[in-house]
């Protein structure tokens, strides 16, 4: 990866401050604990800090010698102590080469490396405080300049940035494009966030660019909705989702409507179309030297002539143009400048002023588009109670709308479609490529539609048939490898004969011991067994001698001694197995981006267990005619998808064990599973004692049982009470009632 251009960012806000000499200093943000209590809220980078330097992380300041254009990094200084809980930083030089800076120190030395460099100015952000400078150069301070230079610069956005932002609208377009596919009536609105922010974060994506709308039915009528704890109550309405992640603290701010059900109903549709009319027409028209108002303008007239048409509107346009009564259903301007920030910086330099009009007033950019400018266009129309009440009762604006026509649609809620383009030398870029068009987005719908009606239909079939249909497909599955999602599952591997498996069958102890030794001369290479200690093996397969013997082949970092320094040692009984990596990213970059998995439980991990690993080592072979396998992949059926990274290993002769047994692959094999199943489970055996000692102890205790009921408890059960009346009662005559 290349490194962070911040030198480059520094000299974009020294040339717009039209200085010679002086110095730059900015601050990075800080942690902030909820109060009264010790946990952080989420911590987000000073947007133009992070611009100047490219550091995400708190605590952190730069600065910039103008004069000579010194690039320097001021980085936090983290103790043992805290690195116990953050994790040990990267060391200064890696800070200054990764953000390409010249030089850095720690954020404790900024007074006296700013000193050195005696400079008569000192431009700050007037955010940030002075602190850290000494008392002559708080004196040297200008706080006015430097913002608007920097904001100057953050507007025009060089190729990095564009490219990290072009990622962060992939990554976003790709999870609305999932999102129409799956959802569906009397889903929540905020399942429907969750599942965005869920598809970005394993995009890539850090966080949300901001508070995500999903908002169904009436609920896309306001704005920023971001109550999102609805019901999709119904498939006639549509759900409006505006939603973004941001990719390397660049966002994207990407907004589609769609129709809960399979198809969109005439109102929705006809609302809808005249929306994506308004963005079309202002996409055409976005290109170098022209006005953001104008792409207002613009969008204003396509929505008057749209509504027109439906009879929503009516008198004449330039009587609606000119009282700004589409204000009334797109209260909101057409778009804004995106970069670091969702509303980005920029919008209206110095002298700027807004124009106090229904729609216009919220326009958060008045200014010339030039190439390299980030935009968002977004139009869209709503139908909301309290503005167009306002409007009911503006005599100037209630002649232009047919409020009969406005209740008719009022269920459509509301309508935005939104993009972001980047300006360029002969028009634009868009970044955003998530369908608009309702054909496309009724294909999407109505499969998502067609699949819940299908799962419908399956299940009221399959509870006709549970009982035979349930048994068909155990014995299926029990006798054959191969079904229907094969390449997503991987062939189910056969019932191969490990002694271990039996009832009463106990781990090949030999074969533990020439397991081992395949694993530390063919796996041990890439894989690590993190949970296995040396002094396992001890009586399991070597001798405490043995074991002792081949510890000692290995150097362990131990320490600190008494002076404070750590020391390498021979291995003990006490260490675990050696790792082939320092560290994660050490693997994957010596295996193409891969990563080994730790093979301690493997066989516990993997559905199939030791049969799957056996199937998996021995089932590597030519794809089948039609499947493709990309340079550094293998093919394997019983993996799933069918395509493998690691390459085979095992082959016939590839180890020469030590007590004569044939090397055969499948021998070979055969042991090294046994290993991994021992390593994964080294209490079976005994595991299997106790059942049996639990078994013999509990049959007795039951024989002991039986006899007892049947012989102790017998006189009980077979004797008989009898009522011998004393003779007193004889001849004594009956109680009278």
């Amino acid at each position: 990866m290349s490194a962070y251009p911040a030198k480059h960012h520094f000299a974009k806000a020294a040339a717009n401050l039209g200085a010679s000499a002086g110095v730059i200093f900015v601050r990075g943000g800080e942690t902030i604990v909820h109060p009264d209590s010790d946990t952080e809220y989420d911590f987000h980078q000073d947007s133009n800090f992070y611009y100047l330097s490219g550091i995400a992380e708190p605590g952190f300041a730069a600065a910039y010698d103008i004069a000579t254009g010194t690039a320097i990094l001021f980085v936090r200084h983290v103790s043992a102590d805290e690195a116990v809980w953050i994790g040990v930083p990267p060391a200064l030089e890696d800070y200054r080469r990764s953000h390409g800076f010249d030089e850095a120190h720690y954020v404790h030395d900024v007074g006296a490396v700013l000193d050195a460099l005696k400079p008569t100015v000192v431009y700050m952000l007037p955010h940030h405080a002075a602190d850290q400078l000494s008392t002559a150069l708080e004196l040297a301070v200008d706080r006015a300049q430097l913002l608007p230079a920097v904001h100057e610069a953050r507007v025009f956005k060089d190729d990095a940035e564009i490219e990290i932002m072009r990622k962060a609208n992939r990554i976003s377009s790709d999870a609305h494009l999932e999102l129409m596919k799956q959802i569906r009536g009397k889903m929540n609105e905020a399942e429907v966030r969750g599942r965005f922010v869920g598809m970005v974060l394993a995009g890539g994506c850090s966080y949300e660019a901001y508070g995500s709308i999903a908002a169904g039915g009436r609920n896309a009528a306001v704005l920023h909705y971001t109550a999102n704890n609805q019901p999709l109550a119904s498939d006639d309405e549509m759900i409006l989702v505006d939603a973004g992640g941001t990719y390397q603290c660049y966002a994207s701010d990407i907004t589609r409507t769609w129709p809960i059900g399979p198809a969109f109903t005439p109102e929705c549709r006809a609302i809808y179309q005249i929306v994506l009319d308004m963005q079309l027409a202002v996409l055409a028209a976005c290109a170098p030297h022209r006005q953001w108002e104008d792409m207002h303008q613009l969008a204003s007239r396509v929505a008057a002539e749209g509504l027109l048409r439906l009879g929503i509107l009516k008198g004449d346009l330039d009587g609606i143009m000119a009282n700004y009564v589409v204000g009334y259903f797109m209260p909101h301007g057409i778009g804004h400048l995106i970069g670091i920030d969702t509303h980005d910086v920029g919008g209206y330099p110095q002298g700027g002023e807004r124009i106090n009009r229904p729609g216009v007033r919220y326009l958060r950019a008045r200014r010339e588009m030039l190439p390299r400018m980030a935009f968002t266009v977004e139009p869209g129309l709503y139908f909301v109670d309290a503005i167009l009440a306002d409007a009911k009762a503006d005599p100037a604006v209630a002649p232009f709308i047919d409020f009969d026509k406005v209740a008719a649609y009022r269920k459509v809620g509301g309508v935005r479609v939104e993009d972001n383009i980047v300006i360029t030398e002969s028009g634009h870029d868009n970044l955003t490529t998530c369908p608009k068009s309702i054909a496309d987005i009724e294909s999407f719908t109505s499969q998502a539609a067609g699949a819940r009606s299908s799962a419908h239909t399956a299940l009221l079939g399959a509870s006709v048939a549970t009982a035979a249909a349930a048994g068909g497909a155990l014995y299926y599955l029990e006798k054959n490898s191969a079904h229907a999602n094969m390449e997503a599952e991987g062939l189910h591997p056969p019932n191969y004969p490990f002694p271990q498996k039996k009832l009463l069958g106990t781990f090949d102890h030999a074969s533990i011991r020439r397991g081992f030794q395949v694993f530390k001369e063919v796996c041990a290479a890439c894989h690590s067994m993190d949970l296995v200690y040396w002094r396992n093996l001890v009586d399991v397969a070597y001798t405490e001698e043995e074991v002792r013997v081949m510890a000692e082949e290995y150097q362990y970092t131990d320490g600190p001694d008494d002076k404070g320094n750590m020391f390498e040692r021979p291995g003990k009984l006490t260490d675990p197995i050696p790792r082939p990596y320092p560290n994660e990213e050490a693997a994957r970059a010596a295996n193409a981006g891969a990563l080994p998995p730790d093979l301690s439980l493997i066989t516990k991990a993997r559905h199939g267990g030791v049969d799957y690993i056996y199937a998996l080592l021995t089932g590597y072979c030519d794809p089948p005619a039609g499947v493709e396998v990309r340079e550094g992949l293998n093919y394997n059926p019983y993996f799933p998808g069918g395509k493998i990274a690691m390459a085979q290993n095992i082959f016939d002769g590839v180890v020469e064990f030590e007590d004569g047994t044939p090397n055969t692959a499948s021998q070979i094999t055969k042991d090294v599973v046994t290993f991994l199943n021992w390593a994964a489970e080294p209490e079976l055996d005994d595991r299997k004692k106790m059942g049996l000692k639990a078994v013999l102890l509990f049959s007795v205790l039951t024989a002991v049982s039986l006899w007892i009921k049947r012989n102790r408890w017998q006189t009980l059960k077979t004797r008989k009470v009898a009522f011998n009346p004393p003779k007193s009662w004889e001849n004594k005559p009956p109680r009278k009632h």
